[in-house]
């Protein structure tokens, strides 16, 4: 155990979190399910982009370097409906993810900005908070304290798929630049739609696609539970 001093938003004092390392020497490997875009391009033949496809493929990762970051999973948004929307994934999905990740001894981290987490989805003891605050909340001290435990698979969840997931310090596009190995669990996020995307959540599946083409892959939490239970989980 490693005991670490951070600054936790709303608090002043100082507190003492017992982060657990990674241990040395052993290995909890996993096959997890990671779907990735490919985009249409064969040049011996004519094709459209009506002929790309995804694939989804089984990667072993070990989950002693693996952790969960959770962007600004907030209680509250000036924006009502999208709060009411964001409420409820974070019910159904990440409440579920996080008590499987927990349950496996998965590290969480948290990353709320300045803003108050909503209690559904409220840190527990040991696990890490990045605020403006701290000196984590920094690509390059993130990516030191990410190489100091070891961790080299980072699972991302969270909102707004496409504004703080994709521009924060700790983003997934920012660490899969680093080349840490980013999977984005893909229904435990929802994008800030516009007017015109809404009905058809257009944002957040243009956002899924640019994660699968470029930064990355996508799992969910189903496969999250197939590979850490895949003697419970129906086949």
């Amino acid at each position: 155990l490693l005991t670490k001093y951070y600054l936790i938003p709303h608090y002043r004092e100082r507190v003492a979190f017992q982060i657990h390392l990674p241990k040395t020497g052993t290995e909890r490997l996993v096959d997890l399910s990671e779907r990735k875009f490919l985009g249409a391009g064969d040049p011996k033949k004519y094709d459209t982009e009506m002929d790309s496809t995804s694939e989804t493929r089984k990667y072993t990762i070990d989950l002693n370097k693996t952790a969960l970051v959770l962007i600004d999973t907030w209680e509250t948004h000036g924006n009502d409906g999208w709060m009411e929307r964001a409420q409820k994934n974070m019910e159904t999905k990440i409440v579920p993810l996080l008590a499987l990740l927990r349950k496996h001894r998965v590290n969480i981290i948290y990353a709320p900005s300045n803003e108050k987490i909503a209690p559904v989805v409220s840190p527990l003891p040991g696990e890490l908070i990045l605020s403006s605050s701290n000196l984590l909340y920094n690509t390059k001290e993130f990516d030191r304290y990410l190489k100091k435990n070891g961790i080299t698979n980072l699972l991302y969840g969270g909102y707004a798929l496409n504004w703080c997931i994709f521009n924060k310090p700790m983003s997934l596009v920012r660490m899969s630049e680093l080349g840490y190995n980013t999977i984005l669990v893909r229904d435990a996020t929802i994008a800030f739609e516009t007017p015109e995307s809404l009905s058809g959540e257009w944002a957040y599946k243009m956002t899924i696609n640019m994660v699968e083409s470029l930064w990355g892959g996508t799992t969910t939490v189903d496969d999250l539970r197939a590979a850490l239970e895949p003697e419970i989980t129906p086949q």
